[in-house]
Protein backbone atom coordinates (compact mmCIF):
# COMPACT_ATOMS: atom_id res chain seq x y z
CA UNK A 1 0.00 0.00 0.00
CA UNK A 2 1.15 3.41 -1.12
CA UNK A 3 2.56 5.56 1.41
CA UNK A 4 3.58 8.64 -0.88
CA UNK A 5 2.09 7.89 -4.91
CA UNK A 6 4.73 6.87 -6.38
CA UNK A 7 7.67 7.68 -3.38
CA UNK A 8 7.47 5.07 -0.74
CA UNK A 9 5.58 1.76 0.04
CA UNK A 10 5.20 0.02 3.43
CA UNK A 11 6.64 -3.64 3.55
CA UNK A 12 3.94 -6.00 5.71
CA UNK A 13 5.73 -8.82 8.11
CA UNK A 14 2.62 -11.22 8.86
CA UNK A 15 0.42 -8.90 8.85
CA UNK A 16 2.62 -6.14 10.66
CA UNK A 17 4.17 -2.95 9.33
CA UNK A 18 7.54 -2.86 10.14
CA UNK A 19 9.37 -1.27 7.49
CA UNK A 20 9.32 2.10 5.05
CA UNK A 21 10.80 1.29 1.98
CA UNK A 22 11.56 4.77 0.30
CA UNK A 23 11.97 5.07 -3.77
CA UNK A 24 15.45 5.74 -5.26
CA UNK A 25 17.45 3.11 -3.89
CA UNK A 26 17.79 4.53 -0.07
CA UNK A 27 17.46 1.47 2.43
CA UNK A 28 14.45 0.60 4.40
CA UNK A 29 14.49 2.12 7.29
CA UNK A 30 12.31 1.00 10.34
CA UNK A 31 8.48 2.49 11.00
CA UNK A 32 9.73 3.13 14.61
CA UNK A 33 12.01 5.92 13.85
CA UNK A 34 9.46 7.90 12.08
CA UNK A 35 6.96 9.06 15.61
CA UNK A 36 4.90 12.07 13.82
CA UNK A 37 1.73 10.96 15.07
CA UNK A 38 3.42 12.32 18.84
CA UNK A 39 2.91 15.49 17.63
CA UNK A 40 -0.89 15.31 17.74
CA UNK A 41 -0.67 13.82 21.33
CA UNK A 42 1.70 16.73 23.10
CA UNK A 43 0.43 19.00 25.32
CA UNK A 44 0.64 22.39 22.94
CA UNK A 45 2.73 25.34 24.34
CA UNK A 46 1.66 28.75 25.27
CA UNK A 47 2.36 31.32 22.55
CA UNK A 48 4.85 33.84 23.50
CA UNK A 49 4.13 36.71 20.83
CA UNK A 50 7.22 38.79 22.12
CA UNK A 51 9.51 36.40 21.43
CA UNK A 52 8.05 35.55 18.03
CA UNK A 53 7.74 39.32 17.11
CA UNK A 54 11.16 40.11 18.17
CA UNK A 55 12.02 36.93 15.71
CA UNK A 56 9.90 38.00 13.10
CA UNK A 57 11.68 41.71 13.23
CA UNK A 58 14.85 40.01 13.23
CA UNK A 59 14.39 38.26 10.09
CA UNK A 60 12.79 41.03 8.42
CA UNK A 61 15.75 42.81 9.05
CA UNK A 62 18.35 40.49 7.98
CA UNK A 63 16.10 40.27 4.30
CA UNK A 64 17.21 43.90 4.78
CA UNK A 65 20.45 44.15 5.38
CA UNK A 66 21.60 40.97 4.01
CA UNK A 67 19.76 38.39 2.53
CA UNK A 68 22.72 35.86 2.33
CA UNK A 69 22.45 35.63 5.98
CA UNK A 70 18.18 34.48 6.15
CA UNK A 71 18.70 30.90 6.21
CA UNK A 72 21.36 31.12 8.88
CA UNK A 73 18.99 33.85 11.23
CA UNK A 74 16.18 31.08 10.36
CA UNK A 75 18.54 28.23 11.80
CA UNK A 76 19.01 30.27 14.87
CA UNK A 77 15.69 31.46 15.58
CA UNK A 78 14.59 27.75 15.19
CA UNK A 79 16.69 27.00 17.94
CA UNK A 80 15.85 30.08 20.08
CA UNK A 81 11.88 29.63 20.27
CA UNK A 82 11.78 26.29 19.69
CA UNK A 83 14.47 25.43 22.49
CA UNK A 84 16.18 22.69 20.51
CA UNK A 85 20.06 21.72 20.83
CA UNK A 86 20.75 22.27 17.61
CA UNK A 87 18.43 23.56 14.01
CA UNK A 88 19.14 23.81 10.50
CA UNK A 89 18.20 24.74 6.95
CA UNK A 90 19.64 22.00 4.63
CA UNK A 91 19.29 23.21 0.97
CA UNK A 92 19.61 20.94 -2.45
CA UNK A 93 21.75 21.26 -4.74
CA UNK A 94 22.84 19.05 -7.86
CA UNK A 95 26.77 18.61 -8.34
CA UNK A 96 27.72 16.56 -11.04
CA UNK A 97 24.48 15.18 -11.54
CA UNK A 98 24.19 14.20 -8.00
CA UNK A 99 21.73 15.71 -5.77
CA UNK A 100 23.01 16.37 -2.33
CA UNK A 101 22.12 17.98 0.74
CA UNK A 102 24.06 21.29 1.87
CA UNK A 103 23.67 23.38 5.60
CA UNK A 104 23.51 26.85 4.48
CA UNK A 105 22.27 27.87 8.14
CA UNK A 106 23.50 25.92 11.15
CA UNK A 107 23.14 26.54 14.84
CA UNK A 108 23.66 24.90 18.69
CA UNK A 109 25.95 21.96 18.53
CA UNK A 110 25.73 21.96 15.32
CA UNK A 111 27.02 25.11 14.43
CA UNK A 112 30.00 24.30 12.50
CA UNK A 113 28.35 22.39 9.82
CA UNK A 114 27.12 25.42 8.08
CA UNK A 115 28.28 25.05 4.02
CA UNK A 116 28.78 21.48 4.87
CA UNK A 117 27.45 18.89 2.84
CA UNK A 118 25.71 16.03 4.70
CA UNK A 119 24.40 12.23 3.70
CA UNK A 120 21.33 11.93 1.87
CA UNK A 121 21.03 8.62 0.86
CA UNK A 122 19.82 6.46 3.96
CA UNK A 123 19.64 9.13 6.05
CA UNK A 124 16.78 11.09 8.27
CA UNK A 125 16.91 14.21 5.27
CA UNK A 126 16.54 11.46 2.41
CA UNK A 127 13.18 10.30 4.23
CA UNK A 128 11.78 13.39 5.39
CA UNK A 129 12.37 14.71 1.71
CA UNK A 130 10.09 11.17 0.27
CA UNK A 131 7.52 12.15 2.96
CA UNK A 132 7.62 15.67 1.86
CA UNK A 133 5.74 16.64 4.95
CA UNK A 134 6.47 17.80 8.34
CA UNK A 135 8.67 14.41 9.81
CA UNK A 136 9.75 13.81 13.43
CA UNK A 137 11.69 11.37 14.04
CA UNK A 138 14.29 9.50 16.96
CA UNK A 139 17.10 9.00 14.61
CA UNK A 140 19.38 7.93 16.96
CA UNK A 141 17.85 4.72 17.28
CA UNK A 142 19.01 2.91 13.44
CA UNK A 143 19.70 5.83 11.06
CA UNK A 144 22.96 8.12 10.12
CA UNK A 145 22.61 11.61 10.85
CA UNK A 146 26.13 12.12 9.22
CA UNK A 147 27.22 14.98 11.86
CA UNK A 148 29.74 14.16 14.87
CA UNK A 149 28.66 15.19 18.33
CA UNK A 150 26.21 14.09 21.03
CA UNK A 151 23.51 11.63 19.90
CA UNK A 152 20.22 12.52 17.99
CA UNK A 153 17.62 11.91 20.52
CA UNK A 154 14.77 13.28 18.28
CA UNK A 155 14.60 15.94 15.33
CA UNK A 156 11.91 17.46 13.38
CA UNK A 157 12.45 17.87 10.09
CA UNK A 158 9.96 20.46 7.85
CA UNK A 159 10.33 20.46 4.06
CA UNK A 160 10.74 24.01 2.80
CA UNK A 161 9.18 24.59 -0.74
CA UNK A 162 9.18 26.61 -3.54
CA UNK A 163 5.74 26.43 -5.26
CA UNK A 164 4.97 22.68 -4.94
CA UNK A 165 8.63 21.94 -5.14
CA UNK A 166 10.50 20.95 -2.22
CA UNK A 167 13.81 22.63 -2.26
CA UNK A 168 15.66 21.62 1.13
CA UNK A 169 14.64 21.10 4.84
CA UNK A 170 14.74 22.83 8.24
CA UNK A 171 15.26 20.64 11.21
CA UNK A 172 15.23 21.01 15.17
CA UNK A 173 16.97 18.89 17.00
CA UNK A 174 17.09 17.57 20.90
CA UNK A 175 20.35 15.64 21.72
CA UNK A 176 18.91 14.29 25.00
Amino acid sequence: MPLVANSATIRSYNGCMSALIPAHGIPPLPLDVVTTEELDRREVRAADYEAESQALGRLMRTLKNSSADVLQTVAETALQLCGAHSAGVCIEETQWGESALRWQGAAGVWSSYRHEKVLRHGSPWALALELKGPTLMRPARSLNCDVDGPPVMEMLLVPLRIESHVIGLACVVAHD
